[in-house]
C-alpha cells in the first residue's frame, strides 16, 4: 500500500472487506460510498420491520393470542408489531394495558380503508401499529 493511500472499512460489510483508495480518489468517492451504505442499511431496516409486522390479525382473540406469552412463568421476549385498524376509543386502551400492549404510532400515511377495530370489533378507519410495552 502506498503512503498516499487511504484504507476504508465499511461497517455494513464483513470486517475483512476493505477499500483502498488514493487520497485524491477518497474525496470524490466517499460520498457515493456513504450513499450506498445508507441505502443498504435502510433496505435492511425496512426488510426487518416487514418481517416482524403482522398484518393478518382480524379479531381481538387473535390479537390477544399473538401478544400472550406461551410460557407465563418465564415469558419469552416478544419482538413483533401488529398493524391493524383502531376505532380511536381512548377507553379501549385500558384493555390493551392488560396485555402490556400500547399503540406505538398512527402511521402518517393511512390506508384510507375501512375495517373492524382489532380491539372492539367496531367500524374503524384508523391504521395503528401495536406492540408490547417493556
Amino acid at each position: 500500500m502506498e503512503s498516499n493511500s487511504v484504507v476504508l472499512y465499511r461497517r455494513d460489510k464483513p470486517h475483512k472487506e476493505k477499500i483502498i483508495l488514493s487520497v485524491e480518489d477518497c474525496v470524490s468517492k466517499v460520498s457515493g460510498i456513504l450513499d450506498d451504505m445508507q441505502n443498504q442499511l435502510h433496505a435492511e431496516a425496512c426488510d426487518n420491520l416487514n418481517r416482524n409486522t403482522n398484518r393478518d390479525l382480524k379479531t381481538f382473540d387473535d390479537f390477544k393470542a399473538f401478544f400472550t406469552p406461551k410460557n407465563e412463568e418465564k415469558p419469552e421476549i416478544h419482538g413483533g408489531f401488529v398493524h391493524a385498524k383502531w376505532c380511536g376509543d381512548k377507553e379501549m386502551e385500558a384493555k390493551l394495558s392488560d396485555l402490556k400492549v400500547t399503540i406505538r404510532c398512527l402511521p402518517l400515511e393511512q390506508s384510507g380503508t375501512q375495517g373492524k377495530c382489532i380491539v372492539t370489533g367496531r367500524d374503524a378507519t384508523i391504521d395503528a401499529i401495536f406492540a408490547k410495552a417493556y
